[in-house]
Parts: structure tokens; sequence; C-alpha cells
């Protein structure tokens, strides 16, 4: 497309948005990966300030309802809605800078041992004395309490600026954005509550006793993040071993780790370093960073093979797709799918054996129980869509939201959760269902391998090539358009359902 048909100054306002991306992805990573002790992400808004001036965003938007052909026009209403999304962020950014700068430097004293508020989760899935979970769990409580009033500052300014645009609705915003109407989708989603209860509250219920000797329903939510680690498996998932069956698993699908130049795996071991893997695309395709604190345990390998999974995605994408189908995604309901993908590997009995050399038996049984984990974890979507549904009708109501978020996650997960967490437990932008689109499109789309290339399709080059072509489109479509063109029925949730049948 020539400059003309494009419009004089959209291809600059791409060039300069891709670059301030860049700049704030690489200052999340490093953060992140404890090379730096401070955020200034605000900072790097500022200094891109010409992108989100109100005459700007209006011209983007004037292009993109004034676009000749339907492929532009959805270029220009994703570029559009990245600088709008821009504009409203610029006063919200030093209120979340100081917020995780003051997380950052937040510890708390338990049984005479400091640590870091960021610490505190994965400290509790991996301890094994059950009092000790419920004292962390209530150092968690206490300093979640503190950061409320933030996050609820954090809260009212963004609805602020969204009716400042002409957005009084935040779910009417999302649904503009992500082309989805989260009501209907919320209803759709009920015959899968009522589908895997039954198998829920008998096999995960079994599993969680037996892990806590506690009984349950009714355990704080600190016992089911113990009882997701799976630390009584960590011995057959070793540190040393963790990389290197991500790379064998890849050359047998036909992808060479080692021509993968643009995916920088930081696998330093520091003090500050964040312990979860993840993923940054800092500008797919042609820089992507994975980072990951390798410490060994199931719980390690899913959270790798899970960012793994946006890596490649990101990484193979095709370096000649325009700048809004590389870089500005309609929702992250794709690249959850792909990551899902990966994630399911170490679920798989099969592939446990093949390349952890775990005996048939056992990887059957640790197979099972993750995907009762799975299981436990979709529920908890299930009831987090429901509860911000119910948040965003009334946003600042503190009390009526914490008493909603108590009762809507106890009533389906089992567990008895924290009102203190209501504020912490909700990522922006109803983030929660392009999770819940991530389950239905991995499901489909680990059916369609498995019925093409076998059980063992991760070891076929043909199912590789597959992949790669799909991730070569980038985030062109959205999960449902992929299953669509492979055949699938978007939102089906049979097979869903079906993967939880005989646990």
């Amino acid at each position: 497309m020539t400059q003309r048909e494009e419009g004089p100054d959209v291809g600059r306002l791409e060039r300069r948005l891709g670059k301030c991306m860049y700049e704030l992805a690489t200052e999340s990573r490093l953060v992140r990966a404890g090379l730096k002790d401070t955020s200034e992400m605000s900072a790097i808004i500022e200094r891109y300030a010409d992108l989100y001036e109100p005459e700007v965003v209006r011209f983007a938007e004037q292009a993109y309802r004034s676009a000749a052909d339907t492929d532009a026009c959805e270029r220009r209403r994703r570029l559009y809605l990245a600088l709008l999304d821009f504009a409203m962020e610029r006063p919200i950014a030093a209120l979340r800078d100081a917020l995780a700068e003051r997380l950052l430097r937040r510890f708390v004293e338990v049984d005479g041992e400091s640590i870091n508020y960021y610490a505190l989760q994965p400290r509790i899935a991996k301890e094994p004395d059950a009092d000790k979970r419920d004292r962390l769990f209530d150092a968690l409580g206490h300093a979640q309490a503190e950061a409320n009033p933030a996050r609820q500052e954090i809260l009212a300014t963004t609805l602020s600026e969204l009716c400042r645009f002409g957005y009084p609705d935040y779910v009417g915003y999302c649904s503009e954005v992500k082309q989805l109407d989260y009501n209907r989708f919320a209803e759709n989603l009920r015959p899968l509550d009522q589908l895997t209860s039954e198998t829920y509250f008998r096999s995960y219920g079994a599993l969680v006793e037996r892990t806590t000797g506690r009984q349950w329903p009714g355990l704080r939510q600190c016992h089911g993040w113990y009882v997701s680690s799976l630390s009584q498996h960590d011995a057959a998932f070793t540190p040393d071993r963790l990389i290197e069956s991500a790379w064998a698993t890849l050359r047998d699908l036909g992808i060479d780790p080692d021509a993968l130049t643009n995916i920088h795996i930081d696998a330093e071991d520091r003090d500050k370093k964040n312990p979860r893997a993840s993923c940054y695309d800092a500008d797919a395709p042609r820089e992507v960073h994975l980072l990951v604190r390798p410490r060994g345990g199931w719980s390690d390998y899913s959270s790798f093979f899970h960012e793994l999974g946006h890596a490649l995605h990101f990484g193979l994408t095709s370096p000649r797709l325009p700048f809004a189908y590389r870089r500005l995604a309609v929702s992250n309901g794709l690249t959850e799918t792909y990551a899902y993908l990966f994630q399911s590997l170490v679920r798989n009995d099969g592939w446990m054996t093949d390349y952890l050399g775990i005996a048939p038996d056992i990887a059957q049984e640790v197979g099972r129980q993750a995907w009762l984990l799975d299981l436990a974890l979709l529920r908890r979507y299930l009831g987090k869509i429901k509860y911000e549904l119910q948040l965003y009708q009334d946003p600042l109501n503190a009390n009526r939201n914490s008493s909603a978020y108590v009762s809507i996650l106890g009533q389906i997960t089992g567990f008895s959760y924290p009102a203190e967490a209501y504020m912490d437990d909700v990522d922006p932008w109803l983030y929660v269902a392009d999770y819940l689109r991530a389950w239905f499109g991995e499901a489909q789309l680990n059916g369609y391998l498995t019925s093409h290339y076998g059980n063992r399709w991760y070891k076929d080059p043909q199912a590789g090539r597959l992949l790669r072509e799909l991730w070569r489109s980038g985030v062109k479509m959205d999960a449902e358009a992929m299953l669509s063109e492979l055949g699938c029925r978007p939102f089906d949730i049979g097979p869903l359902a079906q993967r939880y049948e005989g646990l």
C-alpha cells in the first residue's frame, strides 16, 4: 500500500508508537528481571507525549473511520485504539509506578523472616507446613489491604479517562476494543460450570484433602496454591532438564532452537528476579525475551512452557506483516491459546515419559492430577469473569465488591477467599475473558493436532509446520478466526468439557 493510500501521518505514528512500546516492554522486563530497582514507565510515556495528544488521537480515529477498504480500516482501528489506550494510560502511569515501587519495597515479617510482597505467593505455594501457609497468607492479606486505596485511585482515574474520551462504560469499551459481547460470552459459559462441577468437587476435592490433610470445601485459598504446585512430584522435574526438554521438543517438531536468535533467554539467577517465567514481545519478531529462573518442580515447568508458547508465537511472526498485525492484537486470546498449548505438554503423560524419562504409570498419575489443577483454574476463572462483570456495574463500591468477590469465588471454587484481595485479583481490561477464550482455543487446537498427527503430535514435524504457518500470521486473526480456518466452531464448550471427563 502506498503512503498516499495509507494516509500522510499514519506510518509515522506507527513507527513512533512501535518505539514507545519497545521502551515500555524493555523497562518492564528489566525491573522483572531484577536488573532495575525502580520502574520509570511514566517517564517513558511522557517522552512520547506527542503521540497521545487529543488531536493526534482524533486524527487516528478519523483515519480509521474514513479508510477506503476493509483491511486498511482494521489496521487503522487498531492504531487508533492503541493510541487511545496510551492517552488514557498517561495520567495513570505514575500511579502504577508508585504502587509497583511501593510493593517492591514492601516486606512482611513472618516467624522472624523478612519476605518481599512479590515473593509471598510463590513461597506459600511451596510451603509444606499448613499453619505457616496460613500465617504467610495473613501477611499477604495485610499488604493487599494497604494497597487497595492506591488500586482504587487507579481504577477511579481509569474510569474518568474513559469518560473523557467518550466511553462511560468500562465493559462497553472493552467490548468495542476486543470485539466481544461480554455478557453473552459469560452466559455461554454457564453450562461449563454445570458440566464440570461434579468432577471438580469429587476428584479435585479428593486431591486437595489428600495433599493438605484438611477437610474441603471451606479451606482458605492459600492451601489451593500449595495443591497447585504439585510439590509431591518435584523430584521428577529437575531444573537442569527444563530448557533442555523444551529444545528437544522443538527439534522433534522440526524447529531449530539454535536458529531462534531473536528469542533471547535470560536464565540467570538474581536475588530480585521474579521467580515466575515471563515473555516480553519487545518488537515481534525482531526481539522477543523469555525470562526464567529455574527452580525445578512441575509448576516451574508449567509456567515456563506457557511463556515459551508466547515466545514462539511472537518470535516466528512474519516480519513482512504490517505493524498492526505484528504488534496490535485485538485481544490476547490468540497468543494465550498458543501459550496454553505448550503448557499442556507438561500435563501430557506421553510427553513426560518421552522427554523426562518418567515411568508411564507415574506420568499418568501426574497428568491426571495436572488436568485436575487445570480444571480448578478454569473454574476459578469462570468465577472471576462473573465477579468482574458485577464489579464494573458499581466499580468504586468497596463494600459491595469485596463481598461479591468472597461470595462468587467461594461458591464456584470451594475455597475461602479473602476480601482484601478483591482489587488485587483483577487484571485490567477484562483480561480474564482473554484467558477463557484461550481455554476454548487450546482444547480445540490440541484436539485438531491430535486427530491429524496422533497423541504424540509434538514429535511430528508436520505438526510443527502447521504451527509455524499459524504463527506467521502474527496477531492478524483473533483466536476464533484461527480456529474457524481449521474447521473448528468458536466457543464450542464440548472439547473443553470432555477433557475433564473420567478424571
